[in-house]
């Protein structure tokens, strides 16, 4: 949408994609297609999601040192 949305006079009738309900009654900006309440819980759902994904990789990656490590021990024993 342009910068100018105010003048725009759809967008009193706008409506948020998730709940239905009218966007500028919420405050929220036709930008986004969603009401300030469902735009802010889709935020917190995307972080909680990175938040989980970056955990994940953290813990495979702690998880294959551990192996590396114990693999090279291991392989130490083995040498005179």
């Amino acid at each position: 949408m342009s910068e100018l949305w105010w003048m725009n006079k759809s967008w009193g009738k706008a409506c948020c994609a998730s709940c239905g309900v009218n966007i500028q009654s919420t405050g929220g900006d036709p930008d986004w297609g969603y009401c300030y309440n469902c735009f802010n819980r889709q935020i917190d759902q995307r972080e909680a999601e990175r938040q989980a994904e970056h955990q994940h990789y953290e813990e495979m990656e702690r998880q294959h040192w551990e192996r590396e490590y114990a693999r090279i021990e291991v392989e130490s024993w083995s040498k005179p």
